[in-house]
């Protein structure tokens, strides 16, 4: 029923969360990259971000949807000049417009149990907090190599200033048990 509950709001309001999306962004005095661009161009963003988690919805909530989405984004808002803090405040913003929708659109909210509640969170969270992780994975790997690139820094002064923070992680790689599993309940009700 989650599931099917986020794709019914997802698709019927897609584009009313989007000028909402829009209208948060440019009342927030905060978010002066994204308030530099054309309504146009804002708006379309926000429209593009709501059809991405309409997308990862009907693909059956899939991991590497998240990854190439997210990743592509925070590489494109490193290199546009976008303020990380800026990028992370506009996904959460999204995520309110979401949370604002599901609340007081949605019918079956009326009809959920606490254990539908608890999966809708589940679900959500662990969309936009994976989001979050490779948006600044990206984000910061993109500017690492544009402080490369600038030759302006030696190796020992990039690894000081940087603090191993990219560099551990490209010797490790990305773990394959890092993606987000939805909540599973059923264990835990199956007990009684």
């Amino acid at each position: 029923m989650v599931y099917e509950s986020l794709i019914s709001v997802a698709e019927k309001y897609k584009l009313q969360m989007a000028q909402a999306w829009f209208e948060e962004v440019k009342k927030n005095t905060y978010l002066t990259t994204y308030n530099s661009l054309s309504d146009p161009q804002l708006l379309e963003r926000g429209k593009i971000l709501f059809e991405n988690f309409l997308k990862w919805l009907l693909t059956g909530a899939d991991n590497e949807e998240i990854r190439e989405y997210f990743t592509g984004l925070g590489k494109e808002r490193c290199l546009e000049g976008f303020p990380m803090s800026e990028v992370n405040y506009a996904l959460y913003l999204e995520k309110k417009v979401l949370w604002n929708f599901i609340a007081f659109k949605d019918p079956t909210q009326k009809k959920l149990t606490p254990t539908d509640v608890i999966e809708f969170t589940s679900v959500i969270s662990g969309y936009f907090d994976m989001g979050e992780f490779f948006i600044i994975r990206a984000y910061s790997k993109t500017f690492a190599e544009k402080l490369i690139e600038a030759g302006k820094f030696s190796e020992t002064e990039l690894k000081e200033f940087l603090n191993g923070m990219l560099i551990k992680e490209a010797e490790t790689g990305l773990p394959e048990n890092l993606y987000m599993e939805t909540l599973d309940l059923s264990s835990f009700l199956n007990r009684e």
